[in-house]
């Protein structure tokens, strides 16, 4: 993903890394987040915040969904949820005169619309979303 003039890659890592950076899209470095056992599934970039946002799961003892938000691609806030999901893909909107993101997964779909505070929807036929757009 490019934005805030630099290249953010997510994936996954044991240590404390899974993400990486890059000015010229060549040469590489990992970033240190902080958190251990990090499977980042799906990234986007919002420029009008400048605002990175990774979904993916952490895996300590069982599965948890997780979601971090980054201003620069260096410094990076997590947020935990307990709720034995695992996030495949984010995407954002801009919908009836506000944000709009949305997460998916197995059978589920979490909204929001400040990136902080999120609101669960089932869905009913048991699809597993692996990509939003």
């Amino acid at each position: 993903m490019y934005g805030n003039n630099k290249f953010v890659a997510v994936g996954s890592a044991t240590d404390s890394s899974g993400v990486i950076t890059s000015s010229d899209g060549n040469n590489w470095t990992p970033v240190n987040i902080g958190q251990n056992s990090c499977w980042w599934l799906s990234l986007i970039y919002i420029p009008s915040k400048t605002l990175y946002v990774a979904v993916g799961y952490s895996y300590v003892g069982y599965s948890n969904g997780i979601i971090m938000t980054s201003n620069d691609g260096n410094t990076w806030s997590i947020q935990n949820i307990s709720d034995g999901k695992i996030y495949n893909s984010i995407a954002y909107g801009y919908v009836n005169n506000q944000d709009l993101y949305v997460i998916g997964g197995l059978n589920f779909t979490y909204t929001s619309n400040n990136g902080i505070n999120w609101t669960y929807h089932s869905l009913a036929d048991k699809t597993e979303l692996k990509s939003i757009v």
